[in-house]
């Protein structure tokens, strides 16, 4: 099993981004890999 680590940064980010990282984390999930986050409240 594929796993992938994405550490970001805490606070306000613009909303498209936050969008694009929702679809970027379906896409990866539908593909049988594990996304692993970390830093405060996560991704």
């Amino acid at each position: 099993m594929i796993r992938i680590g994405v550490i970001g940064q805490s606070g306000e980010i613009p909303a498209e981004i936050s969008a694009l990282a929702e679809s970027v984390g379906k896409e990866i999930a539908a593909r049988g890999a594990i996304l692993l986050t970390g830093g405060t409240s996560g991704v």
